[in-house]
């Protein structure tokens, strides 16, 4: 009860300073950086693909939204619906941009190719690309995890992100031009207790990143990845619902403390989405190949 009465707390000052500062979230958004762009945002229904989606609308973007809009089998949390990406859809096209939302399992070959397919009929060309969905096994000791465990979690979590890329690069090698934004994690730079198939996945993420950084530059293509840590994000609330004291006990168990910031625990998706903006805008030209933490400074510790 004492544990459950602490989390109830934490969470509701969490909210509290999250409403305070990100009461409208959108509003330090004021240029059109991305007008005559086209973007694809992967797990575009909900947490930070939602969060990233609408901010490149705002900014004059055009979008492919994608989503796998169902639950997989095997996968304990619950995922994105296809009502959750049909409404950022309509939210985005109410931004006054052309958007189009596809429902695809990207793990399976087929299903990318056929994503990338539309979205070049649609629009004609893919100009960002930012690939960020995943998902997560219930914690446990790395020799408990099953062998289907391990294979779920790279399949969707760094199998899907090559299989993108594989099928965008040749069209953005076409036009000379491009941006790559991979989301990987803390968990993609250091190790976190409990998890270690998707903690290998995301270390995978960074190395994908830096080697197609080196591959494709010469076609002004850049390829980054964003490292966010404890976001408020649907999938955040339920690892916090099965295992309250995560967090302070196992991922950060000498300070207890997710954030350097006082009063900080969570991140916002608000502030990757201002990461992802800034590697995917043209004053980030020169920027490729790196591996940016969101994560209130806890890789500087």
């Amino acid at each position: 009860m004492l544990a459950r009465g602490l989390k109830d707390r934490k969470r509701s000052d969490r909210e509290r300073a999250s409403n305070r500062r990100h009461k409208k979230p959108w509003s330090t958004i004021t240029n059109v950086r991305f007008s005559n762009r086209t973007v694809l945002v992967t797990g575009a229904a909900r947490g930070q693909g939602k969060s990233h989606s609408l901010a490149f609308a705002i900014e004059g973007a055009d979008l492919i939204l994608v989503d796998v809009a169902k639950q997989i089998p095997g996968v304990p949390h619950p995922l994105g619906t296809a009502k959750q990406l049909e409404e950022v859809v309509a939210a985005s096209r109410k931004l006054g941009r052309k958007a189009i939302g596809v429902n695809a399992d990207l793990s399976q070959s087929a299903e990318v190719k056929s994503t990338i397919a539309k979205a070049i009929k649609e629009f004609g060309k893919i100009d960002i690309a930012v690939i960020q969905h995943a998902i997560v096994t219930i914690p446990r000791l790395t020799h408990e995890i099953t062998e289907e465990e391990w294979d779920l979690t790279h399949e969707n979590d760094l199998k899907s992100y090559f299989l993108l890329a594989k099928e965008i690069l040749p069209h953005m090698m076409q036009r000379k031009y491009g941006r790559i934004i991979m989301t990987s994690s803390d968990a993609g730079y250091r190790g976190i207790w409990g998890i270690a198939s998707y903690t290998a996945a995301k270390h995978g993420v960074i190395g994908l990143v830096r080697n197609m950084s080196q591959e494709y530059a010469p076609w002004n293509i850049t390829v980054n990845a964003v490292c966010p840590a404890a976001v408020n994000t649907p999938m955040t609330d339920w690892m916090m619902k099965i295992y309250p004291n995560w967090y302070t006990e196992k991922i950060f168990p000498s300070s207890g403390r997710t954030s350097l910031f006082p009063g900080v625990d969570f991140t916002e998706p608000i502030d990757v989405t201002n990461a992802v903006l800034w590697l995917a805008d043209d004053n980030s030209r020169f920027v490729t190949g790196i591996a940016l933490p969101v994560d209130c400074g806890i890789s500087a510790r």
